[in-house]
C-alpha cells in the first residue's frame, strides 16, 4: 500500500512513486494551519496504515505599532529548496520538480488582519542550507523583508515559533529629470 493525505495532493501515481502538489497559496487561518497543505504519507505491506507527516510549521507572530493591517506573508528559500508546486515522491521523501517553487504565500482575509495575530505557514521538512526570508506586506502598501542566512533544518511535524517586529522599509521614490 502507498498512501498520502490529503488525497487531493496526489495528481499521478506509478508503481510506488507519485506526483504530489503542495499549494502555492495557503489559507490564512488564525490559531491553526491550512490542512490542505499538511502532507502526510507512507507505505505499508499490511492493512494498518501509519501516516508520517512530511511538513513543518512556522508559527508567525508579526508585531507592530504600525497604523495598518497585515495583508500577506510570503515565505522564500534563499537556496535551491522548493516549498510549493509539483514534487515527486517514493512515499518516504519529497523531491521538487522543475514546476516546484521556492516560495509559498499566505494571503490575509479581505481587509487584512491585526498585527500580533498568530498565523501558521507550512513548509516541507528539509534543510534550508542558505536560510530563508519572509516578505511581509501591510494593507497600506508598505512592506518589509525578514531574513536569516543561516542554515535551518525543519523537522517533520515540528512547530517553529517566530516573532518578527514589523518595521516597514523606506519606500520613497526619488524621480530625477
Amino acid at each position: 500500500y502507498y498512501f498520502a493525505y490529503p488525497a487531493a495532493s496526489v495528481s499521478a501515481y506509478n508503481a510506488g512513486s507519485a506526483t504530489i502538489t503542495l499549494p502555492e497559496k495557503q489559507e490564512w487561518l488564525s490559531a491553526t494551519y491550512d490542512a490542505s497543505a499538511f502532507l502526510m504519507m507512507g507505505k505499508s505491506d499490511v492493512e494498518t496504515l501509519t501516516f508520517t507527516p512530511v511538513m513543518s510549521a512556522v508559527r508567525l507572530n508579526i508585531t507592530s505599532s504600525h497604523n495598518s493591517l497585515l495583508r500577506s506573508v510570503t515565505f522564500m528559500t534563499l537556496g535551491d529548496e522548493k516549498v510549493s508546486g509539483e514534487f515527486t515522491t517514493d512515499f518516504t521523501s519529497l523531491a521538487g520538480t522543475s514546476q516546484a517553487h521556492p516560495y509559498v504565500h499566505l494571503i490575509a482575509p479581505k481587509g487584512g488582519v491585526e498585527f500580533g495575530t498568530e498565523v501558521y505557514l507550512l513548509i516541507p521538512a528539509q534543510t534550508y542550507a542558505s536560510g530563508m526570508a519572509f516578505a511581509i506586506r501591510a494593507t497600506d502598501g508598505t512592506q518589509m523583508i525578514y531574513s536569516t542566512k543561516s542554515s535551518f533544518t525543519a523537522k517533520p511535524s515540528k512547530i517553529y515559533p517566530l516573532t518578527v517586529s514589523y518595521s516597514p522599509e523606506d519606500t520613497d521614490i526619488t524621480l530625477m529629470s
